[in-house]
């Protein structure tokens, strides 16, 4: 099985028109109740087939975070309900499968 590691702040840098800093948050707030950075996810696709996975229909995928979030991201739970934090975790995941799969 394939593995791949992302850093979750790409994404607003691949993105620049969005606003994504906010999910970027919101996703590290989630991930880091569970582990530290990086946080593994497996993957598996269906319906489509990223060139990046070489014939493979699932990979393991590790999600890295700066310290810099996780200090921003501490404070989300204090703040924010956690519905709107599941979903713009998800976006923001969302985000980097789809920047980092298709390269």
């Amino acid at each position: 099985m394939l593995t791949f590691e992302w850093l979750i702040e790409d994404i607003v840098v691949a993105h620049p028109d969005l606003y994504l800093e906010h999910c970027v948050v919101m996703a590290v707030a989630l991930m880091s109740r569970h582990s530290a950075s990086p946080f593994e996810f497996l993957v598996e696709c269906e319906g489509f087939q990223p060139v990046s996975l070489e014939r493979e229909t699932n990979f393991l995928l590790r999600v890295a975070w700066n310290e810099e979030t996780t200090v921003a991201a501490e404070r989300v739970w204090l703040t924010e309900q956690a519905n709107p934090i599941i979903e713009r975790a998800a976006v923001a995941l969302v985000a980097l499968a789809r920047n980092n799969a298709r390269n």
